[in-house]
């Protein structure tokens, strides 16, 4: 065997090698939620070719053809190969990791269940953060103590929530799209656009809660408390269970998106609450 296919043998096994490291790179990566190991695995694979790739082109007149061309061929076939199966165990890693990540959050998040203390506050709004970042959003919240927290923008669609605690909590622009927050405590709660949308809210405490730009529209609100609710610029069509008793006791419905009929009764019944209120 020739100088030239002894080189091209030692570059195949140097690049093996680089690549198997460069796996465990991207497994370290991952673990720190960097980039997803498809982009570094193409970067890894262009790396690898172009060097094969370069070698081939200087070293292509020494090689000539029969074995050391051959070899060559074989040398981009192992590259493949190596890139796939380090796709799939960097894939298979971040699932396993992805997958203990999030059991062990929730499991957090039930070992403070009904602890009503700061500390079990805090701690649970980390574990919301995290799965968040995971694109977890169903996460079971029932009898939680989040009061004075700030979940602004966090995503909770579809989320269990019932019974929690949310006095004086910041929820900005918070999402509970089709989330149970049936008998939730949201008194004095900063709601300021969040989205509502086909919520469940049977029950729920919303007593001096600021719901201004708020998207309610398509949720339950039987039963719901709305005593001195702001609902200024709030979407309230096609909500179900509201009643005209409910709205009585808003502080304001200013610029509020209202059902016709439901509109209509205000208009005649409570037309004040339609105006600008005092001191807004």
């Amino acid at each position: 065997m020739g100088s030239g296919s002894g080189m091209i043998l030692i570059i195949a096994s140097a690049a093996a090698v680089g690549i198997l490291l460069f796996v465990l790179l991207m497994y370290r990566y991952v673990r720190r939620g960097s980039p997803r190991a498809a982009v570094l695995s193409s970067l890894l694979f262009g790396a690898a070719l172009s060097g094969v790739a370069g070698f081939t082109v200087i070293q292509y007149d020494q090689i000539g053809a029969g074995l050391g061309q051959q070899l060559i061929f074989e040398s981009y076939g192992m590259l493949l190969d190596l890139l796939v199966i380090g796709v799939f165990l960097v894939a298979l890693f971040e699932w396993r990791m992805r997958r203990r990540d999030i059991e062990r959050y929730h499991d957090e998040i039930d070992d403070l269940r009904g602890w009503r203390s700061p500390l079990a506050s805090h701690r649970i709004r980390g574990s919301i953060l995290r799965l968040n970042r995971r694109q977890v959003s169903r996460i079971d919240l029932t009898r939680c103590y989040l009061r004075n927290m700030n979940l602004s923008s966090m995503d909770l669609s579809g989320a269990r929530i019932v019974g929690t605690d949310f006095q004086n909590a910041y929820l900005s622009r918070t999402m509970f799209r089709e989330a149970d927050l049936q008998g939730a405590d949201l008194r004095h709660a900063f709601l300021w656009r969040a989205d509502l949308r086909k919520a469940t809210l049977w029950s729920a405490n919303m007593k001096d809660a600021t719901l201004e730009g708020a998207d309610l529209s398509r949720a339950l609100l039987k039963d719901a408390d709305l005593t001195a609710a702001n609902l200024k610029d709030a979407d309230l069509t096609q909500t179900r269970g509201l009643t005209l008793d409910q709205l009585a006791k808003v502080r304001t419905l200013h610029h509020a998106k209202l059902d016709p009929e439901l509109a209509a009764a205000v208009a005649a019944h409570h037309p004040e609450l339609l105006e600008e209120p005092e001191g807004s």
